[in-house]
């Protein structure tokens, strides 16, 4: 299960040898999620995720929660065949994850800003363009605690004004 190096130096996993042991690395998964109680709600996430076998174990333990896997090898990228990916990383990494993810019909969300640089925005453009994929910005808000609070206050009930106004523009 050793993983190969790709030529740009970076370490990468083959998705054969790592499914020859499938069993054996979804026991203690499943083990654990036997142990785990109930959530609060919110996401549950899947670091090192694989080829997502972990998955359908946590879809069934949680079927309300978000489910996120996350990975950063383009071969479990290719087993896993995700139809979209939300990138959190180094805004100087961008690039490559959208150079990983739009060859393989992959559609990306980026955190703001997409780039810092005109010639990685025009690569990414280039790339969903060509490979016909939406490479889309974000500002990441989901664990802001406002959104939480607004979250519970929907869930308390009927209310009479808005929560919140969110406007855009001078």
């Amino acid at each position: 299960m050793s993983p190969s190096h790709r030529p740009d130096g970076v370490t990468d996993w083959n998705p054969e040898s790592y499914g020859r042991f499938r069993d054996l690395r979804l026991r203690p998964a499943l083990d654990l999620l036997a142990r785990v109680g109930e959530l609060p709600g919110g996401a549950v996430v899947d670091l090192g995720c694989g080829d997502g076998v972990v998955g359908a174990a946590l879809r069934e333990r949680f079927p309300e929660a978000k489910l996120k896997g996350v990975d950063a090898s383009p071969a479990m990228l290719d087993k896993a065949r995700p139809e979209a990916a939300s990138v959190m990383t180094s805004i100087a990494d961008h690039v490559m994850a959208v150079e990983a993810c739009a060859p393989r019909g992959v559609h990306v969300l980026l955190e703001k800003p997409m780039a810092f640089r005109n010639e990685d925005a025009g690569r990414m453009a280039e790339l969903s363009k060509k490979h016909g994929v939406l490479v889309l910005t974000n500002y990441e808000t989901s664990w802001y605690a406002s959104v939480r609070e607004a979250e519970r206050r929907v869930r308390a009930g009927p209310r009479s004004s808005p929560l919140w106004r969110c406007v855009h523009g001078p």
